[in-house]
């Protein structure tokens, strides 16, 4: 790209009104990511020419890429009007309405493209979508129908389609989707992982040793050959499989080297320059900024927004960054409003995102998306700020040498496992996780209420089942063995999980009827029906988060192994901060003779009880004032750490 850039703008040299030259520069520079080149190019051949619809399209593409979704509307309505009858110009403007939740406007457009093209996917897809948003499921069927018959081999429709059934919870739906895309495209990333996820979450464990073997080869080939396509992998839940920290921290590291050279693949850019501070430290706010990419239904605003809030405006003005626009809800509004500024920044063009934070003069950049699905490492990568930080969202190490600090604790990452990562640890006191405290918890209910029997004993996991496997489902049915008057409560996730379980369950002679999976519902309600329960049996590789804190909250003990990876000692980190380390035993025999010892004391299970519920005002976990104070402080040291010239350091704060 880089020579053909030079051959057009050589020809625009010869010929400054070439506009086929500046077309295609303008397309070279949109491979080269350089977005805001390519606008310029547009913008000013449109001035030239006038509206022409190839350049429209093309304008409209490079806007939507930069979040500027009112203007790519706007220029693809130019377009359309021009070229009515172009169905596919047309969809795709009724997609991006739709992801903009203008549901009403992109199904005009839509059923518009069909009457143009009834065999137009991306209209069938639009009107897939709008109907699930709206709950209207014969509707998504129907067109869901016309698409999957349509034979189409777009691996990109396809991929979308997998995505819906994930959503519809239709597991094993969504895996022959995605094993499809392998027969058309051997080596699709998305197909591969997801494919691998959700054998995990169906808890279809008939070959668990083979398929956990296979992906674990696959990883070693993809991190020993760079040239391979060695990023089909999902590092984030390489967490719930029996490998070691060492082990996904090789894999962080060859993750975030792929990620730094896709983002600067085709890019001439030069480093960004850091400012200097203004004045020595303490002597001015701190520029605070955080890099955002979760989806805004997911648990993890909810929480930072009130860490948000709470960091001393004498000390800090918080910036927010997201890679992912708003939703047009009153949450996002609200979580927005929690920072100083906020502001949307482009995914698909990281090295114009980092410019933009860069612009802002930040100092301190906290990226709490890690290696997720959707996530800012790709703008991290280019040094935005002088100190970068990780933390909340992915919480081990992100393998990334332009991460300085991660943000944790003792308990979670104990400092001889610092070299498993190039940063340094940044040590909160008791906790690293932010809790919120709920406003409040739903009407009380009966066991019989939720379908659960009356006289028994209820173990309980709402954890999703993608972190469960046959060794800790093992001890589960030991326990119930041993206690045989009890049930286990699940969440309902998936139909295919509950039928595998309870098949699983019969293998080690425990009746599927004993398994009981409750309905998703919300939040105030799940904790309502939680003080139902009696102990809650946490997982063995990939520990709890949320779904513990709930639990602790309404005062149901979590009991937990202090296990070999962080993941494995989340368990312990919440206990511990929540007053009750007895709750975390060393090994899985320890956790099944203590589960079954509890089961038989109904005094020591109201003791933790009480304990957990009392301790709820003067424990660590759910004293987020203290917490704050913690991170402002964390925040504070490694700031002044640079400013007196020094690399980073491990950092640890006392109270």
């Amino acid at each position: 790209y880089t020579k053909a850039r030079e051959a057009l703008h050589k020809a625009l040299e010869i010929d400054d009104g070439f506009h086929a030259a500046r077309h295609g520069l303008a397309r070279c520079l949109v491979q080269m990511r350089d977005l805001l080149g390519a606008q310029e190019q547009m913008q000013r051949l449109l001035h030239e020419v006038g509206d022409d619809v190839a350049v429209l399209k093309d304008f409209a593409v490079v806007l939507e890429r930069l979040g500027d979704f009112d203007e790519a509307l706007a220029q693809r309505q130019r377009a359309i009007d021009l070229s009515p009858d172009d169905a596919r110009l047309i969809a795709d403007h009724a997609n991006l309405l739709q992801s903009l939740r203008r549901y009403d406007e992109a199904e005009t457009f839509a059923h518009r493209a069909l009457a143009l093209d009834a065999g137009e996917l991306r209209a069938h897809m639009a009107i897939i979508s709008i109907c699930t948003n709206k709950t209207e499921m014969t509707r998504a069927y129907e067109h869901l129908s016309i698409v999957m018959t349509s034979g189409t081999q777009d691996v990109l429709i396809l991929n979308a389609v997998g995505g819906l059934f994930e959503q519809w919870k239709e597991a094993a739906k969504a895996i022959s989707v995605y094993e499809h895309i392998l027969e058309i495209e051997p080596r699709d990333a998305n197909a591969s992982i997801r494919i691998f996820d959700l054998k995990m979450g169906m808890c279809d464990w008939s070959n668990y040793d083979e398929i956990c073997q296979n992906q674990i080869d696959q990883i070693e080939a993809g991190c020993a050959d760079n040239d391979d396509d060695g990023d089909s992998f999902d590092v984030f839940n390489l967490q719930a499989l029996p490998v070691s920290y060492e082990f996904i921290g090789k894999v962080a590291r060859h993750a975030a080297i792929r990620i730094a050279g896709e983002a600067r693949l085709n890019l001439d850019a030069p480093p960004l320059v850091h400012a200097k501070p203004k004045s020595a430290p303490g002597e001015r706010r701190i520029r605070l900024g955080y890099a955002l990419g979760y989806t805004w239904f997911h648990s993890l605003p909810l929480v930072m927004k009130e860490v948000i809030e709470r960091h001393d405006r004498d000390r800090f003005e918080v910036f927010g960054y997201s890679v992912r626009p708003s939703d047009g809800g009153d949450f996002n509004a609200v979580y927005r409003a929690a920072f100083d500024h906020f502001r949307d920044i482009p995914g698909s063009a990281p090295y114009l995102a980092a410019q933009m934070i860069n612009q802002d003069e930040i100092d301190v950049l906290i990226d709490v998306t890690g290696l997720t699905s959707i996530n800012c490492m790709p703008v991290s990568s280019f040094r935005p700020a002088p100190v970068q930080m990780h933390g909340y969202g992915y919480s081990i190490t992100t393998g990334a040498d332009y991460i300085d600090y991660l943000i944790t604790d003792r308990n979670y990452i104990p400092e001889e496992w610092e070299a498993v990562g190039p940063e340094k640890l940044l040590y909160l006191p008791n906790t690293f996780m932010p809790t919120k405290r709920p406003e409040k918890i739903g009407a009380a209910v009966s066991r019989a209420d939720v379908d659960l029997p009356e006289d028994v004993i209820v173990f309980c996991n709402f954890n999703h089942p993608c972190k469960f496997e046959p060794k800790i489902f093992a001890a589960w049915m030991e326990i119930m063995k041993q206690v045989p008057n009890s049930v286990l409560w699940f969440g309902a996730w998936m139909l295919d999980t509950q039928t595998n379980l309870r098949r699983e369950a019969a293998t080690h002679g425990i009746a599927g009827e004993r398994l009981i999976f409750a309905e998703i519902v919300e939040h105030e309600d799940h904790l309502a029906r939680l003080q139902l329960a009696d102990l809650a049996l946490d997982n063995l590789h990939h520990g709890g988060g949320i779904t513990s804190v709930d639990a602790l909250w309404v005062g149901l003990p979590v009991l937990s192994i202090l296990g070999d990876k962080p993941g494995a000692r989340l368990g312990a980190t919440l206990s511990n901060a929540a007053g009750v380390p007895e709750m975390v035993v060393p090994d899985l025999p320890s956790y099944i003779e203590r589960a079954v010892a509890l089961a038989q004391a109904p005094e020591q299970r109201a003791a933790l009880s009480r304990r957990l519920i009392e301790g709820r005002d003067n424990h660590p976990l759910f004293d987020n004032e203290r917490y704050c104070r913690n991170l402002d402080n964390a925040i504070e040291a490694a700031w002044d750490n640079h400013c007196a010239g020094r690399s980073p350091e491990r950092i640890e704060l006392g109270e």
